[in-house]
């Protein structure tokens, strides 16, 4: 049933109808900044064994990509159904630290 016109005088008040909104829609996440012209990029979730086959063809992309600057970026989360614990993180940027000083775990 409609509420009928708005504004209403004190006498039609009875019918009028409010409703609450609902759950505001979950915005998506915010797309990434445009590539400059001419450079190229690859990215995808991995596992260990996926990553170590990457390490195995590093240099075969680096001959292939001869003559162009190749970057890598890496990324590595650490996560379960409960908190990591500190011991963990730290025996891990030990590890990780035998890489890059600048590959560390928070």
């Amino acid at each position: 049933m409609d509420s009928g016109p708005w504004p209403r005088d004190g006498s039609g008040a009875a019918l009028l109808k409010l409703t609450l909104p609902g759950k505001p829609p979950i915005a998506p996440p915010p797309l990434p900044p445009p590539l400059p012209a001419g450079v190229r990029m690859a990215a995808a979730d991995m596992d260990i064994g996926q990553f170590q086959d990457l390490a195995d063809q590093l240099g075969e992309v680096k001959r292939a990509a001869a003559g162009f600057d190749l970057k890598l970026h890496v990324q590595i989360e650490l996560s379960g159904g409960k908190p990591v614990p500190q011991a963990v993180v730290d025996r891990i940027n030990e590890l990780l630290e035998r890489v890059s000083s600048s590959l560390k775990a928070h």
